[in-house]
């Protein structure tokens, strides 16, 4: 098995801030860590693949008005492609780190 980090940081403008991941040939997502550097804002994240699908938010998995740090795992979401990390509405605009984990099949 090989598993891959997708590890960085972005800052929001407006709210704001999204970024593509490289190109997965077939992988499962197994963990989503999104860390404001302030504990409280608030803010929504998505993940929306190449053809604007949602795979994140899901009905298991809440990732509307988040406070703080979000850590998903347990994830096992499928990925072909390349995806698009948002975060949108946040009440900060400040640096925010993100990380993927990325089971590659």
């Amino acid at each position: 098995m090989l598993f891959s980090r997708l590890h960085g940081t972005a800052t929001t403008s407006s709210g704001s801030w999204s970024i593509n991941t490289p190109k997965y040939s077939i992988g499962f997502l197994l963990q989503v860590i999104i860390e404001p550097t302030t504990s409280t804002n608030i803010y929504d994240f998505s993940i929306t693949d190449e053809y604007g699908f949602t795979v994140l938010p899901t009905h298991e998995f809440d990732t509307v008005a988040i406070e703080g740090v979000m850590n998903l795992n347990k994830l096992e979401i499928p990925l072909v492609g390349i995806y698009t990390l948002s975060i949108s509405n946040a009440t900060v605009d400040e640096a925010i780190e993100y990380e993927l984990i990325v089971q590659e099949v």
